[in-house]
């Protein structure tokens, strides 16, 4: 069976799509799920990155398969009940083909998702684009997964420093420029 010619771009979900209501850029995103501050219902503290909504319209618009890979500390579907309540309650669930989880304990976790991702909807995986804020988690599991890949950059991460020049860094996620 030939891949199908669809582009696609597999979105990281806390710091990258969305961010505790209220917090800066500088802050850890994940920060709402840890210690004494974690909230059962957290979805409902969420906002979206200034510009996110306008720009996963256009990706649509221009004809891109939109995904969403969450790394999550809780197995199973309880996951995956969690971030579609984050998707739901932040009004892009029409805008996204789909969303998966990853064991968040597990470096190469998103990796395997995103090469599931490829090989279930039958992407070409020269036309699909990883974008995250963690160096390890989101980055690097994209290029071991075989797609681009686009780290946005940030001090609460741990990363390379420096960072191999061949890292493809992006500030904010409308700085990407797909093709």
């Amino acid at each position: 069976m030939s891949k199908d010619n669809a582009k696609a771009v597999i979105f990281d979900g806390d710091g990258t799509l969305w961010r505790p209501t209220g917090a800066d850029k500088n802050s850890r995103p994940d920060s709402i799920y840890k210690g004494d501050q974690v909230e059962k219902h957290s979805h409902n503290n969420l906002s979206l990155v200034d510009g996110v909504y306008d720009f996963l319209k256009n990706l649509r618009a221009c004809g891109y398969k939109i995904f969403i890979v969450s790394a999550h500390p809780v197995p199973g579907p309880e996951a995956l009940e969690e971030l579609k309540a984050k998707i739901v309650n932040l009004n892009i669930k029409r805008l996204v083909d789909g969303f998966f989880c990853s064991d968040g304990s597990d470096r190469n976790g998103k990796m395997y998702v995103i090469r599931d991702i490829v090989r279930d909807f039958n992407l070409d995986a020269r036309n699909v684009y990883m974008v995250g804020d963690s160096y390890y988690y989101d980055y690097e599991a994209g290029i071991n997964a075989g797609v681009n890949s686009f780290f946005i950059k940030n001090d609460y991460c741990k990363q390379p420093v420096p960072l191999p020049d061949d890292v493809q860094v992006i500030d904010v996620i409308t700085d990407l420029a797909v093709e």
